[in-house]
């Protein structure tokens, strides 16, 4: 139930912005061809119309897409600026399309002026999202870099924590604790340069496993204070390989 409370709200809030723009637009239609007012110039009006609902259907689509859809919070926050252009978006075209209006029923109003200007304001629209997108793309990719470049230390931490849990052995307790120690300070990024050394480490600490379930306190504080070594080596390898 916890996981689908997200898809629930994501859902939820698709419903509301979807249906505010319906609504919103429906009323703006009802009083645009209702409300008895002179069209010097049809085309013109039709064509301000027509732009006003393409850019709320647009700008609805793309706050779903980036309020709703995203599952990571953090892209999310990422794409608010997005969300403020695309609220600017909707008064702008709401403030644009009454002004013709009110323009066109007094004075012919010609179509080339609310195209020009409604394609200009939809372009500058259309590259900040572009840009606010290509922005969240980018840091999407680098947390799924960071991701990958950083398993192999989480993974060999968790697995030092679980091997601290089971040890009963207290000779070598204190020798394990130090190299948890320099295991958590241990730069967390890895590169080309530690694949070999960082191979060794995950075989010694299956070997440090068989030790110390065998009961042989020295050789394993004498592994784990190679191991400890190894970590250091590494941590210059992380350094040279930035």
């Amino acid at each position: 139930m916890a996981n689908n409370k997200p898809k629930m709200r994501g859902m939820s809030g698709t419903a509301v912005v979807i249906m505010s723009v319906v609504v919103f637009l429906l009323v703006y239609s009802l009083c645009l061809f209702l409300i008895p007012f002179e069209k010097k110039d049809t085309a013109s009006f039709g064509v301000a119309y027509a732009f006003l609902a393409i850019s709320y259907i647009i700008g609805a689509i793309v706050m779903v897409r980036t309020l709703f859809t995203n599952p990571d919070k953090e892209q999310r926050i990422l794409g608010l600026p997005i969300v403020k252009k695309t609220s600017a978006l909707f008064g702008a075209s709401f403030f644009l399309t009454t002004l013709f209006v009110i323009i066109n029923a007094n004075a012919p109003l010609p179509v080339w002026v609310v195209i020009v200007i409604y394609i200009i304001g939809l372009g500058l629209y259309f590259l900040f999202v572009f840009k606010g997108s290509y922005i969240i793309h980018r840091n999407a990719e680098f947390k799924a870099e960071m991701k990958q470049t950083t398993s192999w230390m989480e993974g060999f931490r968790a697995r030092l924590i679980a091997l601290n849990k089971t040890n009963t052995d207290q000779s070598i307790a204190y020798a394990l604790e130090d190299l948890m120690d320099s295991a958590r300070g241990s730069d967390p990024v890895s590169n080309e340069q530690t694949k070999d050394i960082e191979e060794g480490l995950g075989q010694d600490l299956e070997r440090l496993k068989a030790l110390i379930r065998g009961g042989q306190s020295e050789e394993a504080a004498a592994l784990i204070a190679a191991m400890k070594d190894n970590l250091v080596e590494r941590n210059q390898l992380c350094k040279i390989g930035k």
